[in-house]
């Protein structure tokens, strides 16, 4: 099974959207950090991620000292938060996909070789894999993009279009 490494935007992102439990039926496991966890502090996202730990669908890693000192070292390396460079420290010893909308972390863990994505990838991914109808696809998007998600707008307007056409 291929694992999803999970970094807080995206977790916020697929709450705020209402799909983070729609993504968990695609068949990866989902697993995030305990210091990504720290980072969602709004009660209602909170509240669903905790839920979905509780059930299991989403996995919490715990770091020990020995890689929380990695942790840090490769985010002051790297100029990344601790919460980010957790998860690239994951998603590397568990050869997992990280998805990330940070452009920082992102550029780190692609010049590592791990496989990166970003929330647009998520829901091709959900179309595909037909969790998600295009046009829902859209809907969702908006309402992200409504409630002042840092998706950049233009690209996000271009999926817009190409998921309502494809009625």
């Amino acid at each position: 099974m291929k694992i999803a490494v999970h970094d807080a935007n995206i977790l916020i992102d697929l709450v705020d959207a209402g799909l983070f439990e729609t993504w968990c039926k695609t068949g990866l496991e989902m697993v995030a950090t305990d210091l990504v966890r720290h980072e969602i502090n709004h009660p209602k996202q909170r509240q669903i991620l905790d839920n979905c730990v509780k059930r299991g669908i989403l996995k919490i890693e715990t770091l020990d000292t020995d890689a929380l000192t990695e942790v840090v070292v490769c985010a002051g390396q790297n100029k990344i938060s601790i919460a980010d460079a957790s998860a690239y420290h994951i998603a590397i010893r568990l050869k997992a996909i990280l998805l990330t909308g940070d452009q920082k972390l992102k550029g780190v863990a692609e010049t590592a070789g791990l496989e990166t994505h970003g929330v647009i990838w998520v829901f091709e991914h959900l179309i595909a894999v037909k969790l998600l109808l295009p046009v829902e696809a859209a809907e969702r998007l908006e309402k992200l993009l409504k409630q002042g998600s840092f998706l950049p707008r233009p690209v996000c307007e271009d999926c817009i279009k190409k998921w309502r056409s494809q009625v």
